[in-house]
């Protein structure tokens, strides 16, 4: 089993610069990224925000949910745990089409919710007359 570096850093790294089995992370840009899990070299990048990835700590790292790398020749699918890779089952065509449409329902929701909290403050500030 794969054990995984999370390297946190102001900027991140170029992609030629990068290292297998390391999660550069950039809290300052609210992004991660690390070449594929599978050998194939191919950069990942994680935008991390509540609806996309999250990192996680408790004793060790973990970045979730899965990374499914389906626009990839490889199609790997992994969760980072602990700080370990952990491969999950490769899922259908069908079955990746279902993920990413409540992914962008999800996003879409999200952002509605940020547009209406930020409506409401706004409306709050013009109520109180603040500037």
């Amino acid at each position: 089993m794969k054990i995984i570096e999370f390297k946190f850093m102001n900027d991140l790294p170029q992609n030629e610069d990068m290292e297998e089995n390391i999660i550069y992370v950039s809290l300052e840009d609210d992004t991660s990224k690390h070449l594929c899990m599978c050998g194939c070299q191919s950069v990942i990048v994680t935008p991390i925000s509540p609806v996309e990835w999250q990192i996680i700590y408790n004793g060790k790292y973990s970045l979730q949910p899965s990374i499914g790398n389906w626009q990839l020749h490889c199609k790997s699918h992994y969760w980072i745990r602990h700080e370990k890779v952990i491969w999950a089952r490769k899922l259908s065509d069908d079955r990746i089409d279902k993920v990413k449409e409540r992914d962008l329902a999800d996003l879409n929701e999200h952002i509605k919710n940020l547009n209406q909290k930020s409506s409401f403050i706004c409306w709050v500030k013009k109520l109180f007359k603040f500037k």
